[in-house]
């Protein structure tokens, strides 16, 4: 069993994700999570797999950024990562909590929007 032992990786899942949905890049978005990934969105919606997570991402919203550097913890062949984010310009954002398998696919990301 490969075991995540990197955290710097993990970082970079989280990149990706915010920099696929600021593109409003469908594809590279849900090439990011496991095909049976679930997602729970700020709203409370629960998407289950690649096609209801690419959907959301073409939705129209607004760019967002990392507020903080994102909490990391590895746990044999998962890790468990913890950010906050806002939408730039505004006083909104959420807090995201994903899980990364040991192949970096996102398994399950909960979204809680702070207003």
């Amino acid at each position: 069993m490969k075991m995540i032992d990197n955290s710097f990786t993990v970082a970079e899942v989280i990149q990706s994700l915010i920099d696929a949905w600021n593109r409003r890049d469908a594809m590279a978005f849900k090439n990011l999570f496991s095909k049976d990934a679930n997602y729970i969105t700020g709203d409370g919606r629960w998407l289950k797999g690649h096609r209801p997570i690419a959907d959301l991402c073409s939705e129209r919203s607004e760019s967002v950024s990392l507020v903080d550097e994102p909490s990391i913890t590895l746990y044999g062949d998962v890790a468990i990562a913890t950010f906050r984010w806002s939408i730039e310009n505004k006083p909104v954002g959420g807090i995201i909590t994903l899980v990364v398998n040991r192949d970096w696919k996102i398994e399950t990301l909960q979204n809680t929007d702070l207003r």
